[in-house]
């Protein structure tokens, strides 16, 4: 578990740090920023954890599935959190609501690791 919570936060700063640097280049509002930064999150992760995991290929091909799954169902759970902070509150600084969403994200990621992939 603590693996799979190590994985979210470093998804959740790279995501920050993508997003922070998209809002400085001004041809980006928040909401494409928002949308690139998890799009690009999602594969450099997903591109981390097969080179992290690159020897183990027949090892994690479940195991591999089962918490790339959940992953992305965080990813997407913060994605659309922070598209409603950012629609719904239009005075709110993106990165507030990148961080919101990404905590939340979190911890639905720690549930789900441990309500349906630990001990599988």
């Amino acid at each position: 578990m603590l693996r799979f919570a190590m994985f979210l936060c470093f998804g959740f700063a790279l995501d920050a740090g993508l997003l922070r640097g998209l809002l400085s280049l001004k041809p980006f509002g928040p909401i494409t920023a928002c949308l690139l930064s998890m799009a690009a999150t999602v594969g450099l992760c997903w591109l981390f954890f097969g080179l992290l995991h690159a020897g183990q290929v027949a090892a994690i091909r479940g195991q591999g599935f089962r918490y790339a799954s959940a992953g992305l169902i965080s990813a997407i759970v913060s994605l659309l959190l922070s598209l409603a902070l950012l629609t719904s509150l239009p005075t709110i600084n993106p990165l507030t609501a990148q961080a919101l969403s990404g905590l939340a994200a979190i911890a639905f990621g720690l549930f789900a690791y441990s309500r349906f992939l630990r001990n599988r």
